[in-house]
């Protein structure tokens, strides 16, 4: 079996896009972002409970009102948060523009599947992998990801395919070869309790 198609830094910056969700690093940033605003709205409330105990127990004019503050910290993890988002975007799409040229990448790719592996080959380069340094291979919503043990992955897009039918079929046909070429492991060990 023999699939043929071309990368491009878009087709790189889509996939990030839908493996993001994956990244366990946007959860922690959102997190982190989410203490942050906490903290934020925790400080104003100890500050307007010390405001109030200052002045006999009431809130005057001159206490710190909570709401303003709070808009305000909200307003600075939203603009902070973008920024973050847009400047990640910007700079993967200007080294990802930088990269073009003869480098293997952007190009047309060719993948051929055999009983011992497969191979990718473009007009400067050809890798021979076999079907043991194959970890996985999974679906996104628009490609088809080969990943290997410990080092790369090869990205498919799904529209190098004529049908659903023949990604199927090779998904199903990369499964079976890495499956076969890594058994699952048996157990010789039995246990007896008296």
């Amino acid at each position: 079996m023999e699939i043929t198609y071309e990368i491009t830094p878009d087709d790189l910056f889509r996939y990030s896009k839908e493996s993001a969700k994956e990244i366990s690093i946007y959860v922690y940033n959102g997190v982190f972002m989410g203490v942050l605003l906490a903290l934020f709205v925790f400080g104003d409330i100890l500050l307007a409970v010390y405001a109030a105990f200052k002045n006999d127990g009431s809130i005057r004019v001159d206490s710190p009102n909570i709401l303003p503050r709070a808009g305000i910290a909200l307003v600075i993890w939203i603009i902070y948060y973008a920024g973050l988002m847009t400047m990640g975007k910007w700079s993967f799409r200007r080294s990802a523009k930088k990269a073009t040229g003869e480098n293997g990448l952007y190009c047309e790719h060719t993948i051929q599947l055999t009983d011992d592996g497969f191979t990718e080959t473009t007009h400067v380069n050809r890798n021979i992998i076999s079907w043991k340094a194959v970890q996985h291979i999974k679906e996104t919503a628009n490609y088809i990801v080969i990943t290997l043990r410990l080092t790369s992955r090869y990205l498919i897009p799904k529209s190098a395919f004529s049908n659903p039918d023949d990604i199927r079929t090779f998904v199903e046909t990369v499964e079976k070869y890495v499956l076969d070429a890594n058994p699952p492991l048996e157990s010789n060990v039995t246990a007896s309790f008296n």
